[in-house]
C-alpha cells in the first residue's frame, strides 16, 4: 500500500502547536497564544504519523 505524501502546510501547522495544557481544552493554541481557527484544527486532525513525525523532527531543529 502506497503512503500517503507528507503534507508541508501540516506539519507547518505541528510545529506551532503549544501543548501547555489550557482551561479550554476543546481548542488548540499556537506557541504565540493565538487560537488556531476551525479550518487548521481540522487539519491538524488528520495528520499522519510521518507528519506527526516530520514536525517533531523539525521542532528538534528549532
Amino acid at each position: 500500500m502506497p503512503q500517503p505524501p507528507v503534507r508541508a502546510n501540516v506539519v507547518v501547522l505541528l510545529t506551532k502547536v503549544d501543548s501547555t495544557p489550557r482551561d479550554d481544552r476543546s481548542l488548540l493554541y499556537r506557541r504565540n497564544g493565538t487560537a488556531f481557527t476551525t479550518a487548521e484544527h481540522d487539519l491538524i486532525c488528520t495528520a499522519t504519523p510521518a507528519e506527526v513525525t516530520a514536525a517533531h523532527a523539525q521542532r528538534q531543529l528549532e
